[in-house]
């Protein structure tokens, strides 16, 4: 778990193309993508993180902007896990 972070170079999770007729676009395979990992009890989350036009540009500014949801879903998490 805690090498998947070093290696932001190799996806470990695939990116999931919306669904059709959603009125999301489908991006390229070679749009910038950030990913961000943690583990808590018997779970693993992975946030993962595209620019909508599919830019390879301002990853940190992506990786802040995705940071907030993945800390509170890690945090229902763990109270989940505490209450079970």
């Amino acid at each position: 778990m805690s090498e998947l972070p070093m290696a932001f170079d190799d996806y470990q999770v695939a990116v999931q193309v919306p669904p059709a007729g959603s009125g999301l676009a489908t991006l390229p395979a070679d749009s910038g993508l950030v990913q961000g990992f943690m583990g808590n009890g018997r779970v693993m989350l992975v946030a993962m993180g595209q620019w909508s036009d599919g830019r390879t540009a301002a990853f940190q500014t992506l990786v802040d902007r995705m940071q907030p949801l993945q800390d509170e879903v890690s945090r229902m998490i763990g109270a989940h896990e505490q209450a079970g």
